[in-house]
């Protein structure tokens, strides 16, 4: 580990948009595309991991601040002769059992930031800025036993992932971030520009757990390692549930893939608690990079987690929510020497061997195959991320101010194939320079907008390889001018008023579930006490779209 850090970072431009967006092209590609054949489709997860998801006065919006991934889940054949090769020869698997081979292909994002993240200039005694973005394969065997209360289960489960993944700018932690925090109207962080140098991320992983008790009260202890360029640490702990008709594998945070069951009740509930340990030979969002790039500080070798939270099901619609308070991972007494709390929520669709008509007759089942399930039939979910220019009347950030990020988000409903209704939330930043001496702060400026959209394909849900599409919004607007020193942020003035949108975009279809585009807006914000409109932005964002 390094002893220290240089106090005077390299300062690094800022990620190009155009170039990030080509690699996440590349990513989303690979992932969607995935293997010629599959046997039958099964599922997938979204996870959600943020200092967010926690109650504010225990939120500090600092180190593992924030982790996506979404696991698409399939029984794939060349997932079976390696889960039965890990299987057989793994030194805990047991010979003779039934058990599931499943497969998912998965994409994640992380990144991590010191305590204070508007400041222009690092504390050399934090941890530094760092985003890894990967894509990997994850396959996993799992002992199939029948749920039910008189059966005392001792089931087994191993996991085997391989991730390549990218440290650095091209991870797009930092434009993520600041995206983020704009549509929340909240800091802009500074500090993205000094984030770790580039360099690719390998990485394999091995997990083995064992499920211990029955469907309402079970001990699940896990062990496992991690090796790669980017961190390589052993693991284990344990997760005690205590619930109803509770069913597979705990969610192990932001690691999970859920085999189908042979027999399984409609809904399960439960709490749950749990400890793991993990003991580090290296980690680079402490440690810094590998081979030049920038410095890191001391870590500790050991980090621990303390876990509460629940978990239900209904028929095959999973939400967990876990809370997770973990120990320091810097070793000296810099702002980084503390406890970090974080929530992880997951949401999955888990379907079990039964088909509808297996569950013909049970209210619960009949509730969720013609109602939950249809409502997600023909559903778009969409983020893009991007830049734009701006004009506000008056000019509130000053002469050094310059033009920002712009991030949206929408969920539609289709009507029809070409016709959408929808909500999306958009925005753009203007962001202040550095303070200019004797100044100590600096200024953000704001615009959002809170809209309920109409989306027309006026040639149908295809032309060519993708869709075409115009859209047009009415909402609520909002323009605020943030003043920033050190931790501390107000505001200096918030307008509101009606919000209108203007939009368009083309979407190329990667598979039946993703697309990937170029989406154009064009806002305007009335806003003040003025007639006219106060404030407007154009905004061009690189755009993913999901298909549930």
């Amino acid at each position: 580990m390094t002893e220290g850090r240089t106090v005077g970072r390299r300062s690094r431009s800022r990620t190009r948009i155009p170039e990030a967006a080509a690699m996440v092209l590349a990513v989303m590609a690979a992932l969607c595309a995935g293997p010629a054949v599959a046997q039958t489709a099964s599922g997938w997860t979204v996870s959600w991991e943020n200092d967010t998801f926690v109650p504010r006065s225990l939120s500090s919006d600092e180190s593992y601040t924030n982790g996506v991934r979404f696991a698409l889940q399939r029984q794939w054949k060349w997932a079976d002769s390696l889960g039965e090769w890990w299987r057989r020869n793994f030194f805990l698997a047991r010979g003779g059992m039934d058990h599931d081979i499943t497969a998912a292909l998965v994409i994640g994002q992380n990144f991590f930031t010191p305590a204070v993240i508007t400041e222009f200039e690092v504390d050399p005694l934090d941890r530094p800025f760092a985003g890894l973005l990967y894509v990997g394969a994850r396959v996993e065997t799992t002992e199939n036993q029948p749920a039910r209360a008189d059966v005392f289960q001792f089931r087994m489960q191993h996991a085997l992932e391989f991730d390549l993944g990218v440290l650095g700018p091209p991870a797009l932690a930092g434009p993520t971030q600041s995206g983020v925090h704009l549509l929340r109207k909240s800091r802009i962080p500074k500090g993205w520009d000094q984030q770790l140098g580039t360099e690719l991320a390998p990485a394999a992983s091995a997990l083995t757990q064992a499920k211990i008790g029955w469907h309402f009260l079970d001990v699940v202890p896990h062990i496992g390692a991690l090796a790669g360029t980017v961190q390589t640490y052993a693991f284990g702990g344990l997760t005690a549930r205590l619930g109803w008709n509770m069913t597979g594998f705990p969610a192990l945070l932001i690691r999970q893939t859920a085999a189908p069951e042979a027999e399984r009740p409609d809904w399960e509930i439960g709490v749950l608690a749990g400890v793991e340990g993990r003991a580090f030979a290296r980690n680079a969002f402490v440690d810094g990079n590998l081979i030049g790039g920038e410095p890191g500080v001391p870590g500790e070798p050991l980090v621990g987690d303390l876990r509460f939270g629940f978990t239900g099901r209904l028929v095959d619609w999973r939400l967990s929510y876990t809370f997770v308070r973990r120990s320091r991972e810097v070793e000296n007494g810099g702002p980084a020497d503390r406890y970090h709390n974080y929530g992880s929520l997951t949401f999955g669709y888990e379907p079990g061997r039964q088909t509808p008509e297996d569950r013909e007759g049970s209210f619960l089942g009949t509730l969720v195959d013609g109602i939950l399930a249809p409502a997600f039939r023909n559903v778009l979910i969409e983020a893009g991320i991007g830049g734009g220019v701006s004009r506000e009347l008056p000019a509130a950030a000053g002469d050094r101010s310059r033009e920002g990020i712009s991030m949206r988000v929408s969920v539609n409903k289709g009507i029809t194939e070409a016709l959408f209704l929808g909500v999306e939330l958009t925005g753009m930043a203007r962001e202040g320079g550095r303070p200019v001496p004797p100044e100590e702060r600096h200024l953000d400026t704001f615009f959002t907008n809170r809209l309920v959209t109409a989306r027309f394909l006026p040639f149908g849900p295809r032309l060519g390889p993708g869709s075409f599409h115009v859209r047009a919004g009415v909402g609520k607007a909002t323009a605020q001018v943030q003043s920033t020193l050190g931790v501390d942020h107000f505001y200096t003035r918030e307008d509101s008023g009606r919000g209108w949108l203007l939009g368009t975009g083309y979407a190329f279809r990667l598979g039946d579930k993703a697309s990937i585009g170029l989406d154009v807006a064009w806002n305007r914000l009335d806003v003040g006490s003025d007639a006219g409109p106060s404030a407007r932005f154009l905004a061009s964002t690189f755009t993913i779209q999901w298909h549930p």
